[in-house]
């Protein structure tokens, strides 16, 4: 059954038609307080369905940023990356690839992270960096990371991943309203793009399959990005069923990389988690562990 987004007090359902409802996809690892961040941006103004089609639980949210803005939130499943190995995921790849007027498509994807556990959430933040649509990163469970005694260099961090990146507290309902502030000025930044090179080999070895890709309606960061993902993938996405030629073009880059010595369903793992080294390399410091003999 699903339940009705109720209207705020004063205002009817239809809502201000003079700006539209700015929409914002929700995603992250399992863990790392995704779902209550999102119960603490919308409290109890939630609906719950099922996404088209599955069984997998569709819950969205509303609630009013800075100057009134109307805001609508899709939490979507927990997810490791966009390689679709799970229904969860799948559901939401289709959500943030879909180029269907008639799907619910976001104007902002907020990607939740783990500040004390960096590394891991990274490679999913980096895949959607590269969508092609504004991206805003909450570092959540920011008060766990200083605990530890963890510091992380968040304008460093700002920098090497090209988004805005804000420090929260969901437990606590900390960072709330700077968060807010920054999905809506997200829509108004350069939209973001990969931020670590491919080999010149690589690249050439997969420009075909990513023009076929961009042919197809992705933006050419989109494109890039899924012609790497598609690498690793063993079926074909639903949401790219009907591009023609794709099985081929897949085919014939796993084969040009198999000659130059790489392994394709590998390929965009190693790439992405070197880069992500890096960057925690040069912006996270952790203690140093004493060891001591008991």
């Amino acid at each position: 059954m699903t339940t009705i987004l109720p209207a705020p007090p004063g205002e009817s359902p239809a809502g201000d038609a003079r700006e539209p409802t700015l929409r914002v996809a929700i995603i992250g690892n399992p863990n790392t307080g995704k779902t209550t961040l999102f119960n603490a941006l919308t409290g109890l103004r939630q609906r719950v369905g099922n996404f088209a089609g599955v069984t997998v639980e569709r819950v969205e949210g509303g609630f009013k940023g800075p100057g009134g803005r109307r805001i609508t939130v899709l939490d979507l499943p927990g997810s490791y990356s966009l390689s679709a190995g799970s229904p969860d995921e799948q559901v939401a790849l289709e959500v943030l690839l879909s180029r269907d007027a008639d799907q619910w498509q976001p104007d902002v994807v907020l990607v939740v992270v783990d500040a004390v556990h960096l590394e891991r959430n990274l490679f999913l933040a980096s895949q959607i960096i590269e969508l092609g649509v504004p991206v805003v990163i909450a570092l959540n469970q920011f008060d766990v990371a200083q605990d530890e005694g963890i510091t992380i260099d968040i304008p460093e961090l700002i920098h090497a991943l090209g988004v805005p990146i804000v420090p929260t507290v969901a437990t606590r309902g900390e960072g709330l309203d700077p968060l807010k502030k920054a999905l809506i000025t997200a829509t108004t930044l350069p939209v973001p793009a990969r931020r670590f090179t491919m080999p010149p080999a690589v690249a050439d070895a997969l420009a075909s399959l990513t023009a076929c890709l961009t042919s197809a309606g992705l933006t050419d960061s989109a494109a890039g990005m899924e012609a790497l993902r598609l690498l690793g993938v063993q079926k074909q996405e639903a949401h790219l069923a009907t591009v023609p030629r794709l099985r081929a073009e897949v085919q014939d880059a796993m084969a040009t990389l198999r000659d130059l010595g790489y392994t394709p369903n590998r390929l965009e793992s190693e790439l992405r988690y070197a880069w992500i080294a890096e960057v925690v390399e040069q912006t996270v410091a952790r203690p140093r562990t004493i060891k001591q003999n008991l």
